[in-house]
């Protein structure tokens, strides 16, 4: 047993913290609505649907998760989501230590698994992918309410040209090291040969090959040039969602495609 010193312990009391194995777990895969079996349960998809949900234990007792219903979930953009990384052989694992106020970086990590990103699609939990994308609409200046504005996305002088990744390393006893080093001839170029290098930490990715790819990814990403607001008429509130790819095609842009970030 343990002695307590009632003073130290009057000021430093904390919200309970949990160490979850998700091998010890049932989680659902949001293409079935069942529980999930075989590879599904290494899917980084599955785990973010699972933990939008509850992870429930064997006996049925709420593990970790934000407990949210299925109806507040976006079970058919994540079940595509599931399919990409069953198809590009993406994988996740790890622990996961939890209390009442990480709840949103433990999910945003998972979603880093995948290559995705937390989401509002249609006022559900959904996800934005690293994938590529289709244009799925046209915005001309007839939908437009306003004109539209945009900024550099990042001073060139802070634009990363190089990217170190860091994984859960089984061969390391499953702590998170650096991965090998990401870049593109032509980011280097475009930069005057001047490395700048940033750090990205994906600690459920147990695979170097995938966080080498994920890395590509977030590099690319880092790198996008232009955000954009775009005031628009009440007939194309449907034409997107977050996440989707969409061209506009006006005055200032011709044919030039961006990816929603909000709404």
């Amino acid at each position: 047993f343990f002695w307590l010193d009632a003073e130290f312990f009057k000021y430093n009391w904390h919200d309970p913290i949990f160490l979850v194995d998700a091998n010890a777990v049932t989680l659902t895969d949001p293409r079935t609505g069942t529980t999930a079996t075989g590879a599904a349960r290494y899917n980084p998809a599955v785990w973010y649907y699972s933990y939008g949900q509850k992870f429930v234990s064997a006996n049925s007792k709420h593990m970790a998760g934000l407990g949210w219903v299925s109806s507040q979930i976006d079970a058919t953009q994540i079940s595509y989501w599931a399919n990409i990384c069953d198809t590009n052989s993406w994988t996740i694992a790890g622990e996961i230590v939890c209390d009442s106020a990480n709840n949103n970086d433990i999910l945003r990590a998972i979603a880093r698994a995948g290559g995705g990103e937390i989401a509002t699609r249609n006022g559900k939990l959904s996800a934005s992918i690293a994938a590529s994308k289709t244009s799925v609409g046209t915005i001309t200046e007839d939908d437009l309410s306003g004109k539209i504005t945009w900024k550099s996305a990042v001073n060139a002088v802070e634009r990363p040209n190089r990217l170190i990744p860091r994984f859960l390393s089984e061969a390391n006893g499953f702590k998170i090291v650096d991965g090998s080093a990401i870049t593109d001839a032509s980011y280097l170029t475009t930069d005057s040969s001047l490395v700048r290098s940033r750090t990205v930490e994906f600690p459920y990715v147990p695979d170097a090959t995938q966080v080498g790819q994920l890395g590509a990814y977030a590099l690319a990403n880092a790198r996008e040039p232009w955000v954009f607001n775009i005031p628009c008429k009440a007939q194309v509130a449907y034409l997107a969602q977050v996440g989707d790819a969409i061209t506009i095609n006006t005055t200032d842009w011709s044919s030039y495609k961006v990816v929603i970030t909000k709404r």
